[in-house]
């Protein structure tokens, strides 16, 4: 292929990226390229049917991206100057079905409450009669999501066969897997984001896109983000067998016999390793710098969410309950645990034991016998072997049940 087809390939690709303009400037960019890749000097070779795919993909993101930024900007204007939607149908009619649409999906990918062989039907089934068929379950704008509500929807892609069910109110997206076999529907959640924040909302929609969709991309993010969500679990937890394998790896290493699977958990939780005693024949490993730990721990930008905010890939640093009311935390499991102790210390105690939904097991009891990893605090026990996002949605629950008003609980957080 001749180093010219490929710079002007490039050009044309950046020009697509920066361009601004309509889809249909967009789409002239490949019709530009697709001109250079198919000239008698360059048609010879295949390749560059792969580059114009590969053009063509992006250009379907790029574009979707834009596109859902754009109607978001739309929605939350009109929610200023009108009002948030009074009712369900109000919500598909002037977010959800809008947002699809930005997505990629024209009016027949759409298919609104279309009855399955046992006669149910979801409120959206995307891309029907297709290989990609996923079903969408909508909600009131006002009304907060509960996980029974995606329990129909999901048994309909189980019945046919389907693997994404997604449950919204507008502001707030849950993606589920059914192909992750014997656990709830509730623990099928694999990724979730709200409006709030407009960054993790447009990066699940994009996802979402059609193009994602057909191109089994989608997958592949949520692998990544479940693989993500695992390993902060198991890396962090010194009795894990994740962890307990890496310690056994690293005791046959020379000089690392000492090595304890606390440390190993440490290290991975960044936090400092403790002082580990040399071999006498061994010159002790130079210290770091303290000082440059100090600068580079300081510089790591921090940002403020809320309860229902997408905590995977980030650190708590601080609780704040209002302003001047808060305190320092290292992990999610702690913040939790500060919230029902503030509950217990009010004097509104949720009833004890206290099981989430129709789990087998209890979020709270007097005694943790019976839990995974229990969390002792007072007279209780939490069952603390939950994500970050279940620990804040089970505390949540847990805040609901007394009528306890957590919409002003803050956390400060930092991307690990």
């Amino acid at each position: 292929m001749p180093r010219t087809f490929w710079t002007e390939a490039i050009t044309v690709a950046i020009q697509l990226a920066m361009r601004e303009g309509s889809r249909q400037t967009s789409n002239s960019c490949l019709l530009e390229f697709h001109s250079i890749a198919s000239s008698s000097e360059n048609r010879r070779s295949t390749s560059w049917i792969q580059g114009l795919s590969f053009l063509l993909y992006f250009n379907t993101i790029l574009m979707n991206r834009q596109d859902i930024q754009r109607e978001l900007a739309e929605i939350k204007e009109e929610n200023a100057t009108l009002g948030a939607p009074e009712n369900e149908s109000n919500t598909c009619d002037h977010v959800i079905l809008p947002l699809l649409k930005s997505m990629g999906y024209s009016r027949r990918d759409i298919c609104s409450r279309s009855p399955d062989a046992a006669g149910k039907f979801p409120d959206y089934t995307l891309l029907p009669e297709s290989a990609h068929t996923w079903f969408l379950e909508a909600k009131s704008w006002k009304e907060r999501l509960h996980p029974r509500d995606v329990d129909q929807a999901i048994n309909y892609a189980h019945r046919q066969g389907k693997r994404w069910v997604v449950l919204t109110n507008g502001r707030e997206w849950r993606l589920y897997d059914d192909q992750i076999p014997n656990v709830s529907n509730e623990d099928r959640l694999v990724a979730e984001a709200s409006i709030k924040d407009e960054s993790e909302f447009t990066d699940l929609l994009e996802a979402l896109s059609k193009a994602n969709v057909l191109s089994g991309a989608i997958e592949r993010s949520v692998v990544a983000t479940q693989l993500r969500s695992v390993l902060e679990g198991q890396l962090t937890q010194k009795d894990s067998e994740v962890v307990k394998a890496v310690t056994r790896a690293v005791q046959k290493m020379p000089g690392m016999q000492s090595v304890k699977s606390s440390d190993i958990a440490a290290y991975f939780g960044q936090r400092a390793l403790a002082p580990i005693k040399q071999t006498k024949d061994r010159e002790p490993a130079e210290a770091p710098e303290p000082k440059l730990v100090e600068a580079t721990t300081q510089i790591r930008p921090t940002k403020v969410v809320g309860l229902t905010a997408t905590h995977r890939g980030t650190k708590p640093v601080r609780l704040i309950f209002s302003p001047g009311d808060e305190l320092e935390v290292t992990t999610w499991k702690a913040v939790a645990r500060e919230i029902i102790s503030r509950l217990v210390n009010a004097g509104s105690p949720p009833p004890i034991p206290y099981r989430i939904g129709r789990s087998k097991g209890f979020f709270l009891a007097e005694e943790g016998s019976t839990m995974r990893e229990p969390m002792k605090f007072g007279e209780l026990a939490m069952e603390s072997h939950f994500s970050a996002d279940d620990l804040m949605r089970n505390t949540i629950a847990v805040c609901d049940s007394v009528q306890f008003d957590w919409s002003a609980i803050r956390i400060e957080v930092v991307q690990p």
